[in-house]
C-alpha cells in the first residue's frame, strides 16, 4: 500500500482498492492493519457522466466501516475538488462558487 502518513480523524481520504474502486470517506481512526472510515462514497458512471455514490449500499450511514490495509492499493488526503464534492454529497452544503463569493454582501 502506498501511503503519503498518517491520517488525522476527520481527514477527507481518496482511498484506492485491489477491487479498481476509488473511495473517498472521512477518516474516524487509522491503525496498522485497517482504516475506520465514515460516509465512505465511490465514483460512478452515470448518463449525465461521474458522480458519487454510496460505497456499500446497505450500510446504516450512522455507522463507521473497516477497511482492511491487505485490501488498499493506496491512500492519500483529498484534493480540494473532490472533499468540496464530497462534503456537499453528504451533508448537503453547498460551498458558494468564486462567482457566487462575489455576490456575497458583506460588511
Amino acid at each position: 500500500m502506498i501511503q503519503n502518513k498518517k491520517h488525522e480523524e476527520g481527514d477527507i481520504v481518496a482511498i484506492k482498492l485491489v477491487t479498481a474502486e476509488e473511495v473517498i470517506a472521512k477518516v474516524v481512526e487509522e491503525g496498522a492493519d485497517s482504516i475506520k472510515v465514515m460516509k465512505p462514497m465511490m465514483l460512478v458512471h452515470t448518463p449525465k457522466g461521474l458522480a458519487m455514490s454510496q460505497f456499500l449500499m446497505m450500510q446504516d450511514v450512522k455507522d463507521a466501516i473497516e477497511i482492511s490495509t491487505s485490501n488498499i492499493i493506496a491512500i492519500t488526503k483529498a484534493n480540494s475538488v473532490a472533499s468540496s464534492q464530497y462534503s456537499q454529497t453528504v451533508t448537503s452544503i453547498k460551498a458558494p462558487t468564486p462567482a457566487e463569493k462575489s455576490k456575497i454582501i458583506s460588511a
